[in-house]
């Protein structure tokens, strides 16, 4: 792909920024968050994901508190389909959730991370952990102990609401984020194989979103939207899953 393609979707335990336009009444321009995993596609808009998030709010008396939440973002998102305001037509402006991101830097390190934002990080890698178990072809039994960090990052908006002070007190211990780091890593290579059917069900999302999204150059001009980059796009996709069926045949 190429830079004006890339993709908007972010990689699990990213940090984002919410932007100015659109307004969300839910989440407010410079918002950040940790991106969970993507949960499917817009029903009405193949070129709109939904994904499960972790985002850093501002509670009582001005002070960060976490919130398990679902977001709404365009799959491709250039300067030229921010800036077009007719293109915004074939956008959901307005509905809720609905926000366009970007990334922001993050820490070198994992314990380098304030402790809200490792908080973040690991509610979020942890959604997309779960979401992973979803899938059939490898079954995994979830930990029973109460204080597995899997745990204890898996109910994070009941748990901050009955005692953040605890939270951010267990965070704060180097030992417990290096435990809670291995402990999701080690969960992640396990599903292995589930990790292939999320990334096939990411391809899928993507190349539907660039087919609809070929659609509109003609209506919009190649300056907001490159047919045939996008086109591209989905040649590139087609081939990649074209390639285990020819390794198969060798």
């Amino acid at each position: 792909m190429t830079e004006q393609v890339q993709t908007n979707i972010l990689n699990p335990g990213i940090k984002f920024v919410v932007l100015d336009e659109p307004k969300d009444g839910a989440f407010p321009p410079g918002t950040t968050g940790f991106m969970g995993c993507l949960t499917g596609k817009s029903s009405r808009n193949n070129h709109v994901y939904s994904a499960q998030v972790v985002i850093i709010r501002k509670g009582k008396g001005g002070k960060d508190r976490v919130d398990v939440n679902s977001i709404n973002t365009p799959i491709f998102l250039t300067d030229e389909m921010q800036e077009n305001k007719a293109y915004h037509e074939v956008l959901p402006f307005g509905a809720k959730y609905y926000v366009h991101i970007k990334t922001v830097p993050m820490e070198n390190t994992l314990l380098a991370m304030s402790n809200i934002d490792f908080i973040g990080w690991a509610g979020a890698y942890n959604q997309y952990v779960q979401n992973l178990t979803g899938f059939s072809n490898h079954p995994f039994r979830w930990p029973e102990d109460k204080s597995n960090p899997l745990n204890i990052t898996s109910r994070l908006n009941e748990r901050w609401a009955n005692d953040p002070g605890h939270l951010l007190d267990l965070f704060s211990s180097k030992e417990f984020r290096v435990k809670t780091v291995n402990v999701i890593r080690k969960t992640e290579a396990s599903l292995i194989k589930c990790v292939a059917s999320y990334q096939y069900r990411l391809a899928q999302t993507i190349k539907a979103a660039a087919i609809q999204l070929a659609r509109y150059a003609d209506e919009y001009g190649a300056k907001v939207v490159d047919k045939e980059a996008m086109m591209g796009v989905v040649a590139h996709l087609d081939k990649l899953e074209q390639m285990p069926k020819k390794k198969k045949n060798v």
